[in-house]
C-alpha cells in the first residue's frame, strides 16, 4: 500500500452563504521514499493540498489513508502526535525562534515527546550535521545568513526521524545559490535516508528535483509527470542561472 492515498479529495470552505470550492475530488498515491512536487498557479488549490496531508487541515470529504491508518479516523491528540512522530515541515519563512540558538531550534520538537535533555541534544546535534551546520550550533538566528536559517529549520524538520518532509515554498526566500544548498540537501536525505519529500513550489527548477510533478489547476490535477534525467539537468542549471516560474511550466514540461 503506497504511504500516502488520497481518494477524491473535496475541500470547500464556508463563509456565510458562499461555499469556496478550492480541491475538487484530488485522487494522489504517494510511494514511501517517493520525492513528489506539486506546482500550480497561486490559489490552484496546492498549499491546501498540502496542508491537508500534513493533517494541518481534515478534507470535507474523500478518502485519505496515511501508512494504512485513515485520518478522518483520528481525535485531535492522535492528529498531533502523527505529526509530531510521522510528518516534518519545512516552510518558506524559517519560523525558528530568535531567543533559542540553532542547537535548541532543532531540538525543540522532541520537547513534545518528553525526550530526556540529552537525548534531544544527541538527535539535535544528528540533525544539524547532516545539513551541514555542526560548527553553528550555538549561533542564534540573527547571526546565521538565510540559507542557514533554511537549513536549521530543515533539521528540526527531521530531527524526529519522520517518514515525510513536506516543504511549502522552502527556496522561496533564498537567492539561487542558496536554493541548490537546499535542493542538494533534500535529494541526499531523499537518496540516502529514504524519506519521502513532499514540495509545493512555483519554480520549476526545483520542481525538476523530485521524481514526479503533480500540476494542480483550479482545484484539480491537470497532468502528472515523470522528471527525466534531462530534466533534473535543466532543474540544477536553472538554479544556476536564474529562476523558472511555473507560468512556464504550464507548457514546459514534456511527457516523459
Amino acid at each position: 500500500m503506497p504511504l500516502i492515498l488520497m481518494e477524491n479529495i473535496i475541500r470547500n470552505f464556508v463563509n456565510g452563504q458562499v461555499t469556496t470550492e478550492v480541491l475538487k475530488g484530488v485522487s494522489l498515491n504517494v510511494e514511501k521514499g517517493e520525492y513528489l512536487s506539486i506546482m500550480g498557479p497561486s490559489g490552484s488549490g496546492k498549499s491546501t493540498l498540502l496542508n491537508l496531508i500534513g493533517l494541518l487541515d481534515l478534507p470535507t470529504s474523500g478518502n485519505y489513508l496515511l501508512d494504512g491508518t485513515p485520518v478522518t479516523s483520528l481525535n485531535d491528540d492522535d492528529l498531533a502526535a502523527t505529526r509530531n512522530r510521522v510528518l516534518g515541515f519545512v516552510f518558506q519563512t524559517f519560523h525558528l525562534l530568535k531567543n533559542l540558538n540553532a542547537l535548541q531550534n532543532v531540538a525543540l520538537p522532541m520537547i513534545y515527546r518528553g525526550m530526556e535533555k540529552t537525548e534531544r541534544e544527541i538527535l539535535a546535534r544528528e540533525a544539524l550535521a547532516l545539513v551541514g551546520l555542526s560548527e553553528r550550533e550555538t549561533h542564534f538566528p540573527s547571526q546565521l545568513s538565510g540559507g542557514e536559517q533554511q537549513r536549521v529549520a530543515i533539521a528540526r524538520a527531521i530531527v524526529g526521524k519522520p517518514q515525510v518532509l513536506l516543504a511549502d515554498e522552502p527556496t522561496g526566500a533564498l537567492d539561487s545559490k542558496n536554493s541548490v544548498n537546499i535542493m542538494e540537501i533534500f535529494t541526499r536525505l531523499n537518496k540516502e535516508q529514504g524519506l519521502t519529500i513532499i514540495q509545493v513550489t512555483h519554480d520549476l527548477g526545483v520542481a525538476y528535483y523530485g521524481q514526479r510533478i503533480i500540476f494542480l489547476a483550479d482545484g484539480e490535477i491537470s497532468k502528472i509527470e515523470t522528471v527525466s534525467n534531462e530534466q533534473r539537468q535543466m532543474g540544477e542549471q536553472s538554479l544556476d542561472d536564474g529562476r523558472i516560474n511555473s507560468e512556464q511550466a504550464a507548457g514546459g514540461i514534456s511527457n516523459g
